[in-house]
């Protein structure tokens, strides 16, 4: 199949239908299964939509209109040529030139944020982009970071199963800023990179015992169909050995990460550069 790669150099010949019969299958193919190149695509039609309005219209279209949205494509395409596109959204300056990303407190002198900052730097090390979009409203930056304690550095489950879970939610939600946080918590934890390779194509969790592998499927069902949960999912995981609690706990931690999947990919919060490898 394409790589994403691939069709960010084929996506403007896509649109103009100057694709071959072979091309044009693989293409849709890929389009079908990612989220991504579906966004880009799409970006994509829409401005040439309005630029083919404007021309029809015989409107004058400004020319640093023009300038701002080829530099805008170019650079993202660009970008999703060399990288792949971050965080599932696609970042498309609009006519006034207004910037689309929402970007990470670097600076405060709030003291609740600072002394928030402190606690999860000596938690991870740095404070992640996540928790520095959160700090423009310090209250909650202080509810999300209280849950990640809470449920990722407390509670009965295994770390391997919590990251695994944050893993499979946020890939099957598309938000690659949580997929590539917590694959590399994976490998921290050991995780063999083969057995992670295939856990990522297969959703199969090898390096998992039984019960965090039946409460893994429990969670992920949750998140991908929660109206429609195969009855018999909360009975594997008791019969695997897990309790009621542990049983909730591995809801939290879905519900947890589907709110932050969602709060990253709308507002488009950037990947730490020194995380794009995990992509």
């Amino acid at each position: 199949m394409l790589k994403c790669h691939e069709i960010s150099a084929l996506a403007s010949d896509w649109l103009d239908g100057e694709l071959t019969t072979g091309q044009k299958m693989k293409v849709r193919l890929h389009l079908m299964m990612c989220r991504h190149c579906r966004n880009l695509v799409d970006g994509l039609a829409t401005t040439q939509r309005i630029l083919v309005q404007r021309v029809e219209s015989e409107a004058a279209i400004p020319d640093q209109f023009l300038q701002r949205t080829t530099s805008a494509l170019d650079a993202r395409l660009s970008e999703g040529a060399s990288q792949g596109p971050p965080n599932g959204n696609i970042a498309v300056s609009d006519a006034a030139g207004n910037d689309p990303t929402f970007h990470p407190l670097q600076e405060t002198s709030d003291d609740e944020v600072l002394a928030i900052f402190d606690e999860i730097r000596q938690k991870e090390g740095y404070v992640p982009n996540l928790f520095r979009a959160y700090a423009h409203n310090p209250d909650l930056l202080e509810q999300a970071w209280s849950r990640v304690k809470s449920l990722m550095y407390n509670g009965q489950l295994s770390p391997r199963l919590k990251n695994a879970i944050a893993t499979i939610v946020s890939q099957d939600n598309g938000c690659d800023y949580c997929v590539a946080h917590h694959k590399r918590m994976l490998k921290t934890l050991g995780v063999e990179p083969g057995d992670l390779s295939t856990f990522m194509a297969t959703s199969e969790p090898v390096f998992l015992g039984p019960m965090d592998a039946a409460l893994l499927q429990f969670a992920r069902e949750a998140n991908r169909n929660p109206h429609g949960m195969p009855p018999d999912l909360i009975a594997n995981a008791r019969a695997a050995g897990a309790s009621d609690y542990a049983i909730m706990e591995a809801i939290g931690v879905m519900e947890l990460y589907s709110s932050f999947n969602r709060m990253l990919d709308s507002l488009n919060v950037p990947l730490e550069p020194e995380m794009a490898s995990e992509l």
